[in-house]
């Protein structure tokens, strides 16, 4: 016997956060963001090919190793929220419920990150249009773009013998058995 599903969707929760944030970890977040957004300034006021690291660095207040602390290059700091909106959907996802089916969980967690007003999603920013429109003419941007996509943050297997499903990040979001 099949169990009907509701089309409604249950009340939204906020994903609870894996563990508290320290001072160090805090300052971190803060200098990452602080790049990225230098690198977005920089490279939409110059151009790709007229931004530097250095730029970055300085206009961000850190120095030059700083920057490679946290970035591999500028393209990847101007991209940094691809990851940022990555992670936010895996936060979302892993607070469904564990009983949902998979593809209706995900679908549910894509529209709770685009429905939040309060922290919406980068692309739908003023700014990020000009930046994706940008990463369509520049080879090396759109290169960090899809590399940035695609590689989780950690390696890991593809898939987990406990049958969860794998995310961007490289860790399962949540898991689900097949009925």
């Amino acid at each position: 016997m099949k169990a009907t599903q509701s089309t409604a969707s249950p009340p939204r929760t906020a994903p609870e956060p894996a563990t508290p944030e320290d001072r160090r970890q805090r300052k971190a977040r803060q200098t990452r963001n602080a790049l990225a957004t230098a690198a977005l300034d920089l490279i939409l006021e110059r151009g790709l090919a007229a931004t530097t690291v250095e730029a970055i660095a300085q206009r961000a207040d850190v120095t030059r190793r700083t920057f490679s602390r946290h970035f591999t290059g500028k393209e990847d700091a101007a991209l940094d929220f691809v990851r940022g909106d990555g992670a936010r959907i895996n936060a979302l996802l892993r607070a469904r419920p564990a009983a949902e089916p998979p593809l209706l969980a995900y679908r549910r967690a894509v529209r709770d990150w685009l429905a939040d007003e309060e922290n919406p999603a980068r692309h739908l920013r003023p700014r990020m249009r000009r930046l994706l429109a940008l990463v369509d003419r520049e080879p090396t941007l759109f290169a960090a773009y899809e590399r940035i996509r695609s590689t989780p943050r950690r390696s890991r297997p593809a898939s987990s013998p406990t049958g969860s499903a794998p995310t961007t990040s490289g860790t399962c979001a949540r898991p689900w058995s097949p009925s």
